[in-house]
């Protein structure tokens, strides 16, 4: 299994490094998935609505549902996302979202509020 510590600091230190759709769709699927992460069933509508949110907010440009689908599948091969499809012959359809590691949410919501956190006050500025 590897060290405990190595995989998780290599997927903070990933997720410092992701696109800026990709941290606000993480963000919205924290925040979705902190509720209640057993019972919860997270579809890419319900986080594409929370996206869409976050990045008014920010006062961002926010991107089409079809794409936020795209982000999530990245995030989902590069572990921080765990996502289900109905069955194999319908396409590539996500059916449900959760998070890969939720014992780690603690740390992404760290390195998402430091990124989020600087672009909030940039826009404010200007």
């Amino acid at each position: 299994m590897g060290l405990p510590g190595s995989d998780s600091d290599r997927m903070v230190s990933q997720l410092k490094t992701l696109p800026l759709h990709s941290k606000l769709i993480m963000c919205a699927c924290i925040n979705l998935l902190g509720r209640d992460e057993k019972n919860t069933e997270v579809t890419v509508e319900d986080v594409f609505k929370k996206y869409k949110k976050l990045a008014t907010e920010l006062n961002i440009s926010w991107i089409s549902q079809s794409k936020v689908s795209e982000h999530i599948k990245e995030l989902e091969m590069l572990r921080f996302l765990k996502c289900t499809y109905p069955r194999k012959g319908q396409g590539r359809q996500i059916k449900s979202i959760q998070i890969f590691e939720p014992a780690e949410i603690p740390r992404y919501i760290v390195v998402l509020k430091e990124d989020l956190g600087y672009i909030k006050k940039s826009n404010l500025k200007g």
